[in-house]
């Protein structure tokens, strides 16, 4: 199963992937244009379960 975590903070975006290998990390700048990429790689790694979790208050 593809799965991909990402933690939320107000800065960046810390996602890893997994894909029954070892994971992968990696890490965006909490902005629409580095969203915009990261939706595109997300579209081609097609994950079954994507997990978002906010970092802080």
């Amino acid at each position: 199963m593809k799965t991909v975590g990402i933690d939320v903070s107000k800065s960046t975006l810390d996602i890893c992937y997994l894909n029954n290998q070892s994971p992968q990390f990696s890490q965006c700048q909490n902005q629409e244009t580095d969203i915009e990429q990261l939706v595109l790689a997300l579209r081609e790694f097609a994950p079954t379960k994507i997990t978002l979790e906010a970092t802080g208050g």
